[in-house]
This record gives structure tokens, C-alpha cells and sequence, in this order.
């Protein structure tokens, strides 16, 4: 099968991790890529994995989620996305965005080349609205997540999301990281939180044919997550794949 470039991809991990931005490439992307009509088809039968396929809906998810806060928010809204990968919602946004707000970005990831793809690809998209939209990227290392201070020089935003980085971290991790992302948030606004589902039956692709290991949530684990955050509105909801949790907590004050 690693002639098919999805499954070399996440098999090889040439960018020291399985679920790099090229990666994800693969999954959100119909493209038949192969150099044989075999590698096509195994490429493609990747892809339909639902895995693969939860990628591409979280995808549609975040750019409705993006669309929904710009058309309901100030001006500016500021919206951040961490571990931003290859930000195919965001360019999306930005090739449908007509009117409204000014909308400024930040986008962070621990890939400088993810964050050059990112880049690239939203500067064609957004080329005549440069009035209207603003896009900061900004590398940060994993091991930078674990000080206090790390986003002291970002202002508060209206839409925090973080879709793909804590499939890879313990719960104690994403209980400190989540507390510090939400005192990012403005009043008002909305931390968002994807997670991998528990139970899964869909596991034995990236977990053994791969060796892509994620660490898979339940509702209740995806709650334990913000336990520790002030009382506000919390709710887990499935993508429509449903091997996704996506969950949001909104402040209140």
C-alpha cells in the first residue's frame, strides 16, 4: 500500500510525525495521486477511510464555525487557530468572504512549512480583500506550550480552536493547555476542542497498518477536560462522520 502517497505519508513520517499538514492534505483534498492506477486506487480507498474522511468534516465544520462568528461578532473579530496545519477552513473563509468585519487571523503551529503552505495558499485566496482580512503566523515549538507565558503578546479573541493537537496529549496536558487558551478568549467568545471518539471501530488503519497512535476520548473524558475552567457553557457535539468530538466552551464573563 505505501505506494500510495496518503499512506506513505503518515507511514514514512517524513515531517517526524504521522499527522503532518501533508497528511491532512490527503485526507481534505479529492486528488488522485499515485504513479500507477493501483496507487490511485489505494490512495483513494484511504481517503474513504472514516478516520480520513472525519478530517475532511472537521474541516467543513470549523470554516462554518469561522463564517458563523465573523457574521455575529465586532469589528474586528479575531479568531486563532492553534496547530493550524495546512488552514484549508481558513482559506476557504477567506475565498467566500464578501463583506462584513474586519477579520484578523493568527495562526500558529510548530511546522514552519505548514505555516509557508498556509500562508501561500490564503494569500491567493484572500488577494483582492486585503482590507477587509489579516493573517499573522506565528511558529511555536511544542515544548514552548508548557510556559505560562507563551501567549502573553496575543490579544483576546473571539474563536480559539484547536483541531487536531490533542488526539497526541494526556488529559493533564490538555487540562493546563485548555485553561491557558481560555483566558485568550473574549468575553462572549468560544474556545473550540476536537478529539478522535472513544470507542472507535475504525482504529486498526492508523493504529497498526501505521503506527499513528492518538490518543481516542469519550464524552465524558472530552468534559474532564475543562473541569478545571471557571463555570461556563460547555457542550460536546459528533461531526457527521460521528468519529469526532468536537467540543466548545463559550465565556460567559
Amino acid at each position: 500500500i505505501l505506494g500510495a502517497p496518503g499512506y506513505w505519508q503518515c507511514f514514512a513520517k517524513p515531517r517526524g510525525y504521522a499527522g503532518d499538514y501533508v497528511a491532512m492534505l490527503h485526507c481534505m483534498e479529492d486528488k488522485r495521486l499515485g504513479d500507477t492506477l493501483y496507487d490511485k486506487l489505494t490512495h483513494r480507498m484511504g481517503r474513504d477511510q472514516p478516520l480520513a474522511r472525519s478530517v475532511l468534516h472537521r474541516k467543513d465544520h470549523l470554516r462554518k464555525l469561522i463564517q458563523r462568528t465573523v457574521r455575529t461578532g465586532p469589528d474586528p473579530v479575531r479568531i486563532l487557530s492553534l496547530a493550524c496545519g495546512p488552514a484549508l477552513e481558513v482559506a476557504e473563509f477567506a475565498d467566500q468572504y464578501t463583506s462584513g468585519p474586519r477579520v484578523e487571523f493568527t495562526l500558529v503551529d510548530q511546522d514552519n512549512k505548514a505555516l509557508s503552505f498556509a500562508n501561500r495558499n490564503i494569500s491567493r485566496a484572500a488577494a483582492t480583500k486585503r482590507s477587509s482580512l489579516r493573517f499573522y503566523y506565528r511558529y511555536l515549538a511544542f515544548s514552548q506550550l508548557r510556559d505560562p507565558k507563551v501567549f502573553d503578546s496575543i490579544q483576546r479573541q473571539h474563536l480559539l480552536y484547536v483541531s487536531g493537537l490533542f488526539d497526541y496529549l494526556r488529559t493533564e496536558t490538555c487540562q493546563m493547555l485548555a485553561a491557558g487558551l481560555f483566558q485568550l478568549v473574549q468575553p462572549g467568545g468560544a474556545l473550540v476542542m476536537g478529539n478522535m471518539r472513544a470507542p472507535v471501530d475504525a482504529r486498526w488503519t492508523p493504529s497498526y497498518m501505521l503506527d499513528w497512535q492518538l490518543l481516542y476520548r469519550t464524552e465524558e473524558q472530552m468534559m474532564r477536560i475543562v473541569e478545571t475552567i471557571p463555570a461556563t457553557h460547555c457542550q460536546v457535539t459528533l461531526e457527521p462522520v460521528g468519529h469526532y468530538y468536537v467540543l466548545t466552551v463559550e465565556r460567559t464573563a
